[in-house]
């Protein structure tokens, strides 16, 4: 698996193997991040042209997954003083049916799901009425509403897994491949509480299948208080992954390893007092990631290693999120280079770091003004936005790390557009209005943005010595790439104007590797 499709794997895999998704203030935040993460993730992959068979396949699955949620919340709040397994499950349903969602407005599809959309109300018929006979029956007793929930996650399983036959795009197999993971572990949690369950709609041989992975996923020592603990390791190539040791007090811990190609992956010792916890490792290529010695008290906590490439990265003890000045939960950017030792800057590294700042926060202003002009026509901005305001927030964990002072003010929502290098912000000046005459106008401003990007930070890492600066450099290049691919997907042509030819050939290359294996790899099949 390359290194693109497994962070993607994984990034998706945080989302919709057992998220919270409460609609309280708190929970509500944390979740905000989790559909930020995989809607950067979505569109970092390259648009495709929809069949009709894919787009019947999205609008459908929005609502059957939606039909989970709104199933499992019927019968929580018919049971809930006896089990919380319905309640748990439904906040996981509520990220499942948003990140089908993601697609939907990625592809600019009418959705059948409103902002209003009142519990148990669908477009579809046949799902209108499956809805009601099983609200019925699952309230009959506590056994049939397990059997219901079993009986829901057998049709998703079913449904998605024939669907992804006659699925070609990446970003659709991708998302489908997660929510059938997720949909496995739901079944599992309902079939503890029950005495037998006999499939409807999946074989018996897959039906065995599931419950076999049930002790395969095995890594050591997991445990939960209450309700559903789960140890998944997904996919590894010529390497060990083990998830170890991990505990929860009264609801959901889970050590998630998803890709390891040629080297380990260890998750271990994972705490949580009363919510979640997770220890994540993304993506290892030729070396090793280890997430440890995470702990939460009440809420939270994520170790996550994102991008290794023939190296090491140690994620220890990291509970870091804040919340900024519009009520946004983040993740501190500055727990990715907080266990690399300080080095003095040189005054090339200073001008870089506060050039660097600047030009990220160009390439998320040129987005947000060019969304506000296209964003009905074109997905890209609008997704792509929020992974330049996570670069630039990387370079400002850089820039309050080594006490300089930042170029970009506080208020960075009221300054956009505003730069104090007069060089950006003419570019900024040029750049939106040639972006604003026409569609591929403004997908190659966007094209041409990372291209200048890539140039820039390329030639900026010859001069620089300090290793955290580099890793947060690597990474940003990393990005840009995949914004590169995405934009030059919807573009008749382009010619780059910074990178070399040679370069730009070897991006644009890179994109023949994203595909049918890795999905393959990442299903395990």
């Amino acid at each position: 698996m390359n290194k693109y499709l497994a962070s993607l794997s994984l990034a998706t895999a945080i989302l919709l193997t057992g998220c919270n998704g409460s609609d309280s203030d708190d929970d509500g935040n944390i979740t905000a991040i989790l559909e930020d993460t995989l809607a950067e993730t979505i569109a970092d992959m390259l648009i495709s042209e929809l069949s009709a068979e894919e787009e019947e396949s999205l609008l459908f699955v929005r609502e059957e997954e939606k039909l989970a949620r709104d199933v499992y919340l019927a019968l929580d709040d018919k049971w809930g003083t006896q089990t919380e397994v319905f309640s748990t499950i439904a906040e996981s349903e509520n990220i499942h049916t948003d990140a089908v969602k993601i697609l939907i407005e990625k592809y600019s599809l009418e959705d059948p799901v409103s902002e209003n959309s009142e519990k148990g109300v669908f477009q579809n018929d046949t799902l209108q009425n499956l809805y009601t006979n099983l609200v019925e029956q699952g309230s009959n007793s506590l056994e049939d509403a397990l059997i219901v929930g079993a009986t829901i996650e057998d049709l998703d399983i079913s449904d998605l897994e024939k669907d992804m036959e006659i699925i070609d795009n990446e970003d659709i197999l991708l998302v489908y491949s997660n929510l059938v993971d997720g949909s496995e572990s739901h079944m599992r949690a309902f079939l503890q509480g029950l005495d037998s369950y006999d499939p409807q709609y999946i074989s018996v041989e897959r039906y065995e299948e599931i419950m076999s992975e049930e002790a395969g996923n095995t890594g050591g020592n997991t445990e939960a208080g209450n309700t559903e603990t789960e140890a998944v390791s997904n996919s590894n190539t010529g390497g060990n992954i083990e998830a170890g040791n991990t505990e929860a007090g009264n609801t959901e811990a889970e050590a998630v390893s998803n890709s390891n190609t040629g080297g380990n992956i260890e998750a271990g010792n994972t705490e949580a007092g009363n919510t979640e916890a997770e220890a994540v490792s993304n993506s290892n290529t030729g070396g090793n990631i280890e997430a440890g010695n995470t702990e939460a008290g009440n809420t939270e906590a994520e170790a996550v290693s994102n991008s290794n490439i023939g190296g090491n990265i140690a994620v220890q003890d990291q509970n870091h999120t804040f919340v900024d000045e519009n009520g946004t939960v983040r993740v501190d950017g500055a727990s990715m280079i907080a266990d690399i030792p300080l080095s003095e800057l040189s005054a090339e590294e200073t001008a870089s770091l506060l050039f660097i700042r600047e030009e990220e926060k160009l390439a998320r202003d040129v987005y947000y003004a060019l969304d506000e002009i296209w964003g009905d026509e074109v997905a890209q901005f609008r997704n792509i936005v929020k992974a330049e305001q996570s670069h630039t927030d990387s370079v400002k964990a850089l820039i309050e790390r080594y006490g300089l002072e930042d170029p970009v003010s506080e208020d960075e929502d009221a300054n956009l557009g505003i730069f104090q290098n007069e060089e950006l912000q003419n570019i900024y000046t040029d750049l939106v209005e040639q972006g604003s005459k026409s569609i591929q106008d403004a997908l190659t401003v966007g094209a041409t943005i990372e291209d200048l990007d890539i140039y820039d930070i390329e030639r900026e890492m010859e001069a620089i010595d300090n290793e955290d600066i580099l890793l947060v450099y690597e990474n940003l290049v990393f990005g840009s790439e995949n914004h590169l691919r995405a934009f030059l997907k919807s573009l008749d042509s382009y010619a780059p104007q910074y990178i070399s030819e040679e370069r730009y050939a070897e991006i644009v290359s890179e994109e023949e590797t994203v595909g049918g294996n890795g999905v393959q790899a990442r299903n395990g099949q």
